[in-house]
């Protein structure tokens, strides 16, 4: 996550105003002291302009990409599907 925010240049405060949470948050979520639930990751992408997958450290991609594929009967959108992702929750 922490690069992420460097690629965007802004400061741990500045994200934790423009998304209306804690300082303290964001550098939990980047220390990896907690992580943020499902509905948080996806607001972070959003602000960051990546993939949920790449926030989460896997094969993803930093940039979001409309990449929808079958793959043993779960459907995957870039590199992680949701029954993967199930296990972060």
């Amino acid at each position: 996550m922490i690069l992420s925010r460097n690629d965007t240049g802004f400061t741990q405060r500045e994200v934790a105003e423009e998304l209306k949470i804690s300082k303290s948050t964001i550098a939990s979520y980047e220390t990896g002291r907690t992580q943020p639930d499902i509905e948080m990751l996806g607001i972070l992408a959003d602000f960051y302009n990546v993939s949920v997958d790449w926030l989460l450290g896997t094969k993803g991609n930093n940039k979001k990409e409309q990449d929808y594929k079958r793959n043993n009967n779960s459907l995957s959108f870039g590199y992680i599907s949701f029954i993967e992702l199930a296990h972060f929750i």
